[in-house]
Formats: structure tokens, C-alpha cells, sequence
């Protein structure tokens, strides 16, 4: 048997070890090649849901986390077409036992070759079994009406629902319960209330389902023979009221009021009721008071409210009044500054309360221009007017004529007398 010579060996040998190297290198710059046209980046995805998968008939009873962030490494042009829907965070609580605690790892799954950092890394859950039973539904009335009217028991159209959800808090649940809200209702009503599941103590039991939600209820309201609802009105005795006042508005609560008593004499009544009368003798003022109301005849009662209460508004009548031959006041000069009027006197109208004007006289009126600071000179100058009398209240006032032709001339300095010096005599 021939053998190969080691020379022959060794070449061969070097080939191949050269052949190796230059197809790693070759791969080398294959890759970085590659690299640098589409390099590795990072991108995160935010608020991906966690899908629980569990045996039929269980459900989560504790509040895990259900959402992740996966941060996912790929080459550029692999994140540039990613989106969330193609990222999956699944936790595998198949096979699990219930009622006791489970730490589970998730598991990420991208549609596109990537390395993903998903966060959190586990979640830890509580399970249960689904059960269901029947509970009775009740209904809750939240207010009544109006005292004239009885209500009936809100009757339901279905006695019972369905409670679903984990056995835990189904156990809780002892009732379906729906409100109705009657306040100020005065017929029968036929609704569809929205139900709620109650534990013992009246608190809702979240995280179960009633089947059905809702149900239609019926409440029938009928009128009352012995109570009827009756109208107020104050009772005013107007010609009381001072002469020149007049009232500009009223209001009152309430307006109207419940009276119980015989049905007979119920019926037998006027639509309305007075108060006590209302003497406005020496109301010259807005005020507000409380008046017991008038029941005509003896054996009623009256419910919640036995007075009322009145705001009344009073105002003054207001008219005109002219005064002629005002003399016209000069202020804010010297005395021996000679100041000329034109015209010395003047009209003034007067708009306030009738009694009061009544009560004026010209007298009370006065009319003054103020000249302080005018040198002298021809000015026109608008007058003031004021009424003397302080409790007069005076709505406008107004001057006739609107201005004053006024002259101011001071006095003058008198020229001091030259005396001429005596001539000198001629001499012989």
C-alpha cells in the first residue's frame, strides 16, 4: 500500500486552513456589511395586553398586572414594520389549582425573528371556579310623593336574577336591588331599573354579572281622600299701604300647602287659603315677615309648613316738581369783586317721592355757581342745585337754564394825583 507523502498532506492541510479563513472572513464582512446598512436598534412597546390562558370554568380572582412593555431588538428595517398587534405576552395558568396564589412567567412572541426584554417578567394570580345561582331581586323606594297621594309596593316583573362570577364573590351577593326615585311623582310610574348585586350590608359586589341587569317595575300611586293640597295667598290689606309708596314685587314659600282632615270638608273647601291679614300701616320699606295661614274650619290640620314667608318690595311713587325764581349764590370770590348774573335767578325741577316733594318748599332749593380761580372776564358757567333737607332722596335735579352768563370785574386801583412843581419867578 502506497502511502501519501507528508508533503503532499501538509499542502493540502494549508489549503483548507486557508480556504477556512477566507470563508469566515468572507462571512465577517458579509455581516458587517449588512450591519451597517440595516443595524440592530431598539424599539418599545407600551401597554400590551397580557392574554390569560386558563381551563374552562376558572376565572382571575385577584387584580394582576394586564399590561406589559416589551422592548424588542431586530434589525432597523424589521422594527420600522412592527407594530403592537404583532407582539403577543401570554401567561399559562392551565392546569393550575384554585384558591391558592401562583407565580407565572410570561412568555413573549413576536411575528418577526427579534430578541425581546419583556416587563414585568411574571405576574402573580389567584384562581377560582365560575359558579352562578339565583338571588331575589328587590326594590328600594327613594323618596315619596306629594302627601295627597299613597303609593303601592313596587312590584318587579320578575322576582329573581342570575348572579355570575368567581365563587368567592358570588357567595357574597344576597340580593339584586334597583332604586326608584318618587319624590314629587303623582302617577303611577312602569320603569325599567337597572339592578345591582348587594352584599349583606348594602354594598355593591363588584366583579360578577346578573342575568338579566335590569327589570321593569311598576308602582302605582292612587289619591288621597283625606289629605287635599291647597293654594296660599298672602292676604294683603293694601289700603293700608301710605299714600305716595307703592309695592313693585312680591314673592312667597310656599305657595301652596297639604291639609289633612274630614274628606267631606275637604271637598267642601275654596281652591285657595289666606293668610292672616297683612297690615302695611307705616311700611314705607322693602321687608320680609312670616304670616300664619287661615284654616276656615275647625278639625284640620296643616302638614310640614304652618306660615309663610313674604319678601315684599315697596317703593316710593316718584313725581316732578318746579321751582321758579331760585336766586343764584356766588362762591369762591372776594367781596369787593364786582360779579354780574345773567340770569340772577332760575328754575329748578325736582324729580323725587311724592311726599316728599310735597314736603319741599323753594326755599329748601339751592343754587350756587363757584367762580374760584376765574380772573376777570365774561364765563358761562353751569350751576349747581341741592336740596337743603338731607332725608329728601332725589332721584334727578335738574337746572333751567343748564348755564350761567357770569362777568367778573375787578375792582380799580385809583391813579395817584401828579401835583406840578411851582414855577420859578423871572428875575428884573
Amino acid at each position: 500500500m502506497r502511502r501519501v507523502p507528508n508533503n503532499i498532506n501538509r499542502g493540502f492541510l494549508n489549503n483548507l486552513a486557508w480556504f477556512i479563513t477566507s470563508l469566515l472572513l468572507a462571512f465577517f464582512i458579509w455581516v458587517l456589511a449588512v450591519t451597517q446598512a440595516n443595524p440592530i436598534a431598539e424599539r418599545t412597546f407600551r401597554n400590551i395586553p397580557i392574554r390569560l390562558e386558563m381551563d374552562e370554568g376558572l376565572t382571575v380572582v385577584n387584580s394582576p398586572t394586564l399590561i406589559a412593555r416589551v422592548n424588542v431588538f431586530a434589525p432597523a428595517s424589521v422594527l420600522d414594520a412592527l407594530t403592537s398587534d404583532d407582539i403577543i405576552v401570554r401567561a399559562d395558568l392551565r392546569g393550575l389549582p384554585t384558591g391558592v396564589e401562583h407565580v407565572v412567567p410570561l412568555t413573549t412572541e413576536v411575528a418577526r425573528r427579534a430578541i425581546t426584554d419583556t416587563q414585568p417578567t411574571q405576574i402573580t394570580v389567584v384562581l377560582e371556579p365560575i359558579v352562578s345561582r339565583q338571588i331575589p331581586v328587590n326594590i328600594h323606594i327613594i323618596g315619596e310623593p306629594p302627601a295627597d297621594l299613597r303609593r303601592e309596593d313596587p312590584i318587579p316583573e320578575i322576582a329573581q336574577v342570575r348572579v355570575s362570577g368567581a365563587q368567592s364573590r358570588v357567595e357574597q351577593v344576597v340580593a339584586a336591588v334597583g332604586e326608584i326615585n318618587l319624590t314629587d311623582v303623582r302617577t303611577s310610574i312602569d320603569e325599567i331599573i337597572t339592578l345591582v348585586p348587594v352584599n349583606s350590608e348594602g354594598q355593591q359586589v363588584q366583579d360578577v354579572t346578573l342575568e338579566p341587569q335590569s327589570v321593569n317595575v311598576s308602582v302605582e300611586i292612587v289619591r288621597r281622600d283625606d289629605i287635599r293640597e291647597f293654594p296660599v295667598r298672602p292676604n294683603f290689606l293694601f289700603e293700608t299701604l301710605p299714600d305716595g309708596y307703592v309695592i313693585t314685587s312680591m314673592n312667597y314659600t310656599p305657595e301652596t300647602v297639604f291639609v289633612g282632615g274630614n274628606p267631606q270638608i275637604l271637598e267642601s273647601l275654596q281652591d285657595t287659603l289666606l293668610t292672616e291679614p297683612i297690615d302695611l300701616t307705616g311700611r314705607t320699606e322693602s321687608f320680609e315677615l312670616s304670616v300664619p295661614i287661615q284654616l276656615p274650619e275647625q278639625g284640620l290640620i296643616l302638614f310640614d309648613n304652618q306660615t309663610v314667608t313674604i319678601s315684599v318690595e315697596i317703593s316710593a311713587l316718584t313725581s316732578v316738581k318746579q321751582f321758579d325764581a331760585i336766586p343764584v349764590e356766588v362762591i369762591g370770590v372776594d367781596e369787593n369783586v364786582e360779579v354780574r348774573l345773567a340770569p340772577e335767578a332760575v328754575s329748578v325741577i325736582i324729580t323725587a317721592p311724592q311726599a316728599q316733594l310735597d314736603a319741599l318748599s323753594a326755599s329748601d332749593v339751592r343754587v350756587a355757581i363757584d367762580l374760584n380761580g376765574l380772573e376777570a372776564g365774561n364765563y358761562s358757567v353751569e350751576p349747581e342745585a341741592t336740596v337743603l333737607q338731607a332725608q329728601v332722596t332725589v332721584d334727578n335735579i335738574t337746572v333751567l337754564p343748564a348755564n350761567i352768563g357770569v362777568e367778573i370785574i375787578l375792582p380799580q386801583t385809583p391813579t395817584p394825583e401828579v401835583t406840578a412843581p411851582p414855577s420859578e419867578a423871572s428875575t428884573p
